[in-house]
Formats: structure tokens, sequence, C-alpha cells
């Protein structure tokens, strides 16, 4: 396992930043979901009613919108 990942294992995720806080969409209809960013271990922490955003990552919210849209142009030609 990376140490990013030993690291996010190991954390309690109780110090969050208190200037971070994204609201996003899961997809699911009526679903609504939250991203928070911890300070201890670099984690980003994403909740939604669903379930089906939940979890943690190494990267935000926006940043792997980015990522994605940036992959659909490339497999379209650059369109």
């Amino acid at each position: 396992m990376s140490k990013f990942w030993d690291r996010v294992n190991k954390c309690s995720h109780i110090n969050l930043s208190p200037d971070y806080y994204i609201d996003l969409t899961c997809g699911t209809l009526y679903c609504l979901g939250e991203e928070t960013h911890c300070l201890d271990c670099g984690g980003y922490i994403q909740k939604c009613g669903c379930g089906y955003l939940t979890g943690m990552s190494g990267w935000s919210w926006s940043r792997y919108k980015k990522f994605v849209k940036k992959r659909e142009e490339s497999l379209r030609g650059g369109r």
C-alpha cells in the first residue's frame, strides 16, 4: 500500500478543514452529498445520502471531474 493510504487508514479524520466544504451531486435523483478535507492525512471524504459516492479519495471532487472531462474529450477525438 502507498504511504498516502497508510496515513489515511491510520487517521481518525477528526481534524477537518474549516474552509473546505463542497456540495456535490452523485447522479442519483434527489440525492445530495458533501466533501470535506482531512488536514491530518490529506484525504478527501465524500458522503452522500444514498451511499453511491461515500468514500475516501486522494483527489478532490473538482479534480476528478476535470480528469473525467479530459478523458472523455480525448476518447471523442479532441472535439
